[in-house]
């Protein structure tokens, strides 16, 4: 089914908020440095196959705990071995699956957390914003964080600087259960979600 902007509504989303503590990606505006996590209602409900899934969704950010392992999905650039990614343009109309390791090596906001690949290769490149990573959590597939940037795998970057940083769907899950009455297993209701990971465009 193609989609289109009319059948999507936008019920919750994060907008012109500044970070205090995190320290900004270098290509990155202080002004711009929003996350990419939000609610959003669909004018038609998806049917459930081999690629449509349901997941959980974390119940707070103990679930980005550092050394949690998690696989990262988008449709992002994917650059060659060896080629400057402003060299070349790729087509981005598969989906891709990654790797990546959430660490704490820089101070971030408590609705952030970094993740890289443990090779020190990073994975996600430009189109990837907006894709989920997920976890294993108490045996059930577990949405943990939302891309929001990175720096592509590009050869003349430092192999230190290599990093993504993700908003952590835990911290929002208060407000997962406002908007959509999916809460924690305490609350009384059950906490699987349809999760749908929608790249609307070029973030970084």
């Amino acid at each position: 089914m193609p989609w289109s902007v009319e059948r999507i509504t936008l019920f919750y989303g994060c907008t012109d908020r500044k970070p205090n503590k995190t320290s900004v990606f270098k290509n990155v505006h202080p002004d711009a440095y929003n996350d990419d996590f939000a609610i959003i209602h669909l004018k038609e409900d998806l049917k459930l196959s081999d690629t449509v899934q349901i997941a959980c969704v974390a119940e707070d950010i103990s679930a980005n705990a550092p050394g949690t392992m998690l696989d990262y999905y988008g449709y992002g650039r994917n650059p060659p071995q060896g080629i400057p990614s402003k060299n070349v343009t790729w087509d981005t109309s598969a989906l891709r699956h990654e790797t990546t390791q959430v660490y704490h090596e820089y101070v971030l906001e408590d609705y952030y957390f970094s993740a890289r690949d443990p090779k020190r290769k990073t994975i996600a490149c430009p189109g990837d914003s907006g894709g989920g990573s997920v976890a294993k959590i108490n045996g059930r597939i577990t949405v943990v964080g939302v891309l929001c940037r990175a720096d592509c795998n590009d050869p003349v970057e430092k192999e230190e600087d290599r990093r993504e940083e993700h908003a952590a769907v835990g911290y929002y899950s208060d407000v997962i259960c406002e908007q959509t009455g999916i809460c924690k297993i305490s609350s009384g209701f059950n906490l699987f979600l349809l999760f749908v990971w929608i790249t609307l465009g070029y973030y970084f």
